[in-house]
């Protein structure tokens, strides 16, 4: 069976819009053309996709379950076409990134500047405020090229994702400035179960982390207040509301600074890594796979 390709793109577009006027004025035709594609597509497959009322459209069940490949079509028609226009000139590509603001900052940065500097035309997009099941979505409909993140996250379990470990760094512990029963004297971690701990917000790769430190340690602790940020932890703890876990380079800064103080533990805490996913639906990106070459090869 061949249905007009037409039908499709049409379906798309009032999927994507819930709306067969907007759908209409993206592709510059009538909306009653658009209504006669959406009927002749449901009368070749011999279903009803959506339905209509004065709120706009509604998916029914075999309307989602169309939309998900078609949407996945598009995608890869869409990714086809960047990467013909970016073989043919990396000066004119584009390039979509998902991170923390952390790892921006402290690791991406430089490897950006780099490329801009040798390809002043790339168009380039950060995002650093993306949960983890959007950063999943976006990678797998090529809407973000690559994700940089802190391990662990549950996405480098996820069977679509392709990882690479980019570069390991220490994690340290810091205390409140009240705490000067700590100054000089190095303790086991175990000793702090009863301490109140700053954590991180539910499915953060830092909850993940101090849950991994909790049960290394065998110690039961719900930290008393949640933050999604190092920046907001250290200003937790400078303010004497707990303990806080985060990269050594952001605690040394924050002791130097005389905002907290350093606890020495008698065992080291577990180092983490940065770590680069993209899709296995798109092996392959000019840009992309350029950028991180660079960074694999420094």
């Amino acid at each position: 069976m061949i249905i007009n390709f037409n039908y499709y793109q049409i379906f798309y577009y009032v999927a994507e819009t819930q709306n067969i006027s907007a759908a209409a004025n993206q592709m510059y035709i009538s909306q009653p053309t658009v209504s006669r594609a959406i009927q002749a597509l449901e009368q070749s497959l011999g279903c009803t996709l959506m339905t209509r009322s004065k709120q706009g459209i509604k998916l029914t069940e075999e309307g989602l379950f169309l939309y998900e490949y078609v949407k996945k079509a598009f995608a890869n028609i869409s990714f086809a076409e960047s990467h013909f226009q970016n073989t043919h000139d990396l000066n004119q590509a584009s390039l979509s990134i998902g991170s923390t603001e952390y790892v921006f900052k402290r690791f991406l940065l430089p490897y950006i500047v780099e490329l801009e500097k040798e390809f002043p035309g790339i168009q380039l997009s950060v995002n650093t405020f993306i949960s983890g099941k959007t950063q999943l979505e976006m990678l797998n409909n090529g809407r973000m090229d690559i994700s940089i993140f802190m391990s662990p996250t549950p996405l480098m379990d996820d069977p679509s994702i392709i990882t690479n470990p980019l570069a390991a760094f220490p994690c340290a512990l810091i205390a409140p400035p009240e705490r000067i029963d700590l100054l000089n004297k190095t303790i086991s971690f175990k000793d702090l179960e009863q301490e109140p701990f700053i954590g991180w917000i539910d499915a953060t790769s830092g909850q993940l982390y101090m849950n991994t430190v909790f049960q290394k340690y065998h110690m039961s602790v719900l930290p008393k207040y949640t933050v999604c940020s190092s920046t907001a932890v250290v200003s937790m703890v400078e303010n004497n509301l707990g303990f806080g876990i985060i990269p050594k380079a952001s605690a040394d800064e924050a002791v130097k600074n005389g905002r907290v103080l350093a606890v020495s533990l008698e065992e080291p805490l577990p180092y983490r890594q940065i770590i680069a996913m993209t899709s296995k639906n798109f092996p392959h990106h000019p840009v992309r796979d350029l950028f991180l070459k660079r960074i694999l090869d420094s």
